[in-house]
């Protein structure tokens, strides 16, 4: 529980609990929701009513993501 969720975690269902153990462990939110075939929105509001900061991380996520992507294609550019 290293995501701040706290004395929330006791009341989840064994699903709810499977997804916040995954988001702890720095599963994607669409990874999680395609390994436990939940929508994507289903899982990000689950995360976010249990992590009130989850909204931020997954923008942090995304931020970093498109950081990498940018990255790798200068790099094949230089490559050229």
């Amino acid at each position: 529980m290293t995501r701040g969720a706290g004395q929330m975690r006791r009341g989840l269902t064994p699903q709810e609990r499977q997804v916040m153990d995954r988001w702890d462990s720095g599963q994607s939110i669409r990874r999680i929701a395609r390994e436990l075939g939940k929508p994507v929105q289903r899982v990000r509001n689950l995360i976010i009513y249990y992590d009130g900061a989850a909204d931020r991380r997954v923008s942090d996520r995304a931020m970093i993501a498109a950081s990498a992507q940018l990255l790798r294609a200068i790099q094949r550019e230089r490559a050229v």
